[in-house]
């Protein structure tokens, strides 16, 4: 009886000229499948590039900014004579173990075994003069403690190893950094959402209306960023008898001052007069009622109020507001902490009252008031224009010409990055162990 023949288990020959395909040659399963190379390291690059270039910026910029806005520590000896001390020169160096060893490197993977922190030295030159304004006459280059390195910074060992060296460190060759090791463990410091710097943002909030029987709930504020990337936030607020008030913050205490009152302040003398500033802030439309009234209510209430009345010109406006922050300030230099790292102490030795107060005032406008603009009077216009630009969004705000900006909207927002988020600890750090 014939048998039936058996099914072949081969696979039938493929026909010439024709080349099978399969989903695994699709290009996307072969771009997203394959092992590391020139696409996943450009991936794995991009994702920690934030963290790495903002350390490298602040240990090649912020650090160098640093003493300029941290406070000097001062002391006077009973025979009137006063000591002045202060911080240059600061570095961040990278990691060791010693001097006593052949390869004095500390590398990530020691810390990691040995349960450490990967850290880096801390320098400074600290500089001792004798009264304000006179050169120092000790100078000398101290240790200030250790600082935290991030993985593959320019601080740290790894930077710019090749992946074959890595290996030899006790790394992985795909390492990317963009981490801290502390006590051994990797920690990230995740990027944290801030409202957009240096940008007038018009908020309506009830809970505005809470800091006074006067106040209402509309309100412009402004985040402005220092050259080393700390902050400082004004805000405006809008109250119902048609006045503007300025609100800052110092020391963790909030402190408000009438508009008119900055701007007397802060304008030159060819922009100080009445007329001046209503056109300024009027922005020459005087059909423009709603604005302009309001601009004549806080003009009278500089002109009938008890202690305002009296300011007329620039120095008596710089006079009133010092002698109001002066007791503030001096209260805070007998603490000897400034938490917010904010040089605002004065030699005022050899001053009269009046200058004394004037230059509290001045230090107190350069510091907390708009400190993107730039100090001294040459910014006091541009913080008078500042001011202005500000007014006027709150008043289109009031009026219903524009709406509240939505806070959670990405264009009135920015990342806050671990390095700026390092060099304001840091700051805050060193003020305090100075002062």
């Amino acid at each position: 009886m014939p048998q039936k023949a058996a099914k072949s288990q081969d696979k039938p020959p493929e026909k010439a000229g024709v080349e099978k395909w399969t989903p695994f040659d699709h290009p996307h399963y072969v771009q997203f499948n394959a092992p590391v190379d020139a696409w996943g390291a450009r991936l794995l690059n991009d994702s920690v590039k934030p963290h790495v270039d903002s350390f490298n910026l602040f240990t090649n910029e912020i650090l160098g900014l640093m003493p300029d806005d941290i406070s000097p520590a001062e002391m006077t000896w009973h025979d009137g004579t006063t000591v002045r001390c202060w911080l240059s020169d600061l570095a961040l160096h990278q990691p060791i173990r010693g001097e006593d060893v052949l390869d004095p490197r500390l590398l990530p993977t020691h810390c990691r075994q040995a349960h450490i922190t990967y850290s880096g030295e801390l320098s400074g030159t600290v500089n001792v003069s004798l009264g304000t304004g006179e050169p120092p006459v000790q100078m000398a280059r101290v240790p200030l403690g250790l600082v935290p390195i991030m993985v593959r910074s320019e601080a740290c060992h790894l930077h710019g190893m090749p992946p074959s060296k890595m290996v030899q460190c006790g790394e992985d060759p795909d390492e990317r950094g963009g981490y801290f090791i502390v006590n051994g463990n990797e920690k990230v410091v995740r990027l944290l959402i801030m409202p957009k710097s240096n940008f007038p943002v018009a908020l309506y909030r009830p809970s505005f209306s809470n800091r006074g029987p006067l106040y209402s709930a509309y309100a412009v504020q402004m985040r402005s960023m220092r050259p080393d990337l700390t902050t400082q936030t004004v805000t405006m607020h809008y109250r119902k008898d048609g006045t503007c008030w300025v609100r800052f913050t110092y020391l963790k205490n909030e402190y408000l001052i009438p508009l008119m009152l900055l701007l007397k302040c802060l304008a030159p003398d060819e922009l100080n007069s009445e007329r001046s500033l209503f056109e300024l802030l009027c922005d020459g439309l005087m059909a423009d009622t709603f604005v302009a009234e309001r601009v004549t209510c806080m003009l009278e209430q500089m002109r009938t109020h008890p202690e305002l009345k009296h300011v007329h010109s620039r120095e008596d406006a710089l006079y009133y507001l010092g002698s109001k922050f002066e007791v503030v300030f001096r209260e805070k230099r007998g603490a000897g902490v400034s938490l917010d790292g904010i040089a605002l102490e004065v030699d005022d030795s050899a001053m009269s009252p009046v200058e004394k107060s004037v230059s509290v005032a001045r230090r107190l406008l350069d510091s907390l008031m708009l400190v993107h603009c730039p100090k001294g009077a040459e910014g006091g216009k541009a913080k008078v224009d500042c001011l202005v630009l500000i007014f006027r969004k709150l008043m289109a705000l009031v009026r219903g010409d524009i709406a509240p900006d939505n806070a959670d909207a990405m264009d009135v927002q920015e990342l806050l990055l671990p390095g700026q988020l390092f060099g304001a600890l840091l700051k805050e750090v060193l003020q305090s162990s100075l002062c």
